[in-house]
């Protein structure tokens, strides 16, 4: 008789450890091995910092990335990545996704504050679960996890030199205009945003539209017509706004053997 289990769609932790295994090979998917640009990007892979849930490790060793290649399969996506059900399962503490949700939105807003102040006012905000606990470490893990307790390095190491993609569709770009206000159907005036794609290498527009609101459903719209009209980009960049900073997004992107690249907060 079949597990029961096999059916069933594996939880938060699962999806973030798949995703963070994803963000570390996307970029090599696209390569061939063996080829100079392969050998260049594993390397730079091997040298960087990485956010990996579960584990206090920040390196990835080479065998790792190889391994995670292997298992990735572009017909199942993100999924394929996931890790397998250990034995002592259930035993770590886990958040609800309404508590880590208030949690990334307090630090977000308010990148300074501690664990502990960041704990308390989670505490006072309205749809936090009475009954959740908050222990330190878990919620300090969470907040890592998320790349918000890195300090970021001084802005005169920063390289800040031109880039620039040679061919259609390596690299999209996207960022939002704050609009006029114009009327509503019922008359009143609200403030517009423009959405906007920008191919990197052609400076053509996939997509752009003005919405009255700046939210992940409004991006995910401007994406999937820009797909629509222009075909998946190789690389999606993006700034640190709340529109691009969900799971959700994440998902997509990873789903369409996409790469999803978010610009270093506070850097232009």
């Amino acid at each position: 008789m079949p597990d029961q289990n096999q059916n069933q769609k594996p939880d938060s932790y699962a999806e973030q450890v798949a995703l963070s295994r994803y963000l570390v090979i996307a970029e090599l998917c696209h390569l061939t091995p063996g080829t100079p640009e392969y050998r260049e990007e594993m390397s730079r892979l091997l040298a960087k910092e990485w956010n990996l849930p579960g584990t206090n490790r920040t390196r990835v060793a080479r065998q790792t990335i190889r391994d995670w290649l292997g298992k990735y399969d572009s017909a199942v996506g993100i999924a394929s990545l996931y890790p397998k059900p250990r034995s002592d399962q259930g035993e770590r503490r886990r958040l609800s996704v309404e508590a880590a949700e208030i949690l990334l939105a307090i630090k977000r807003r308010q990148q300074k504050l501690s664990v502990r102040l960041v704990i308390k006012q989670a505490r006072q905000t309205a749809g936090m679960p009475e009954a959740e606990r908050l222990p330190e470490t878990t919620v300090y893990r969470l907040l890592r996890d998320e790349g918000l307790m890195t300090r970021q390095p001084a802005a005169a190491h920063q390289d800040r030199r031109k880039f620039q993609f040679t061919c259609a569709g390596e690299m999209w770009l996207s960022d939002v205009l704050h609009g006029p206000r114009v009327p509503d159907d019922q008359g009143r005036r609200r403030k517009t945003y423009l959405i906007a794609l920008l191919d990197d290498a052609t400076r053509l527009i996939p997509h752009a539209e003005f919405y009255y609101e700046e939210t992940e459903k409004t991006f995910l719209l401007t994406l999937k017509e820009g797909i629509l009209r222009r075909g998946v980009p190789q690389r999606l960049y993006v700034d640190n706004g709340a529109c691009y900073r969900s799971r959700q997004l994440q998902l997509i992107v990873g789903n369409l053997e996409s790469h999803l690249i978010y610009a270093i907060p506070y850097a232009p």
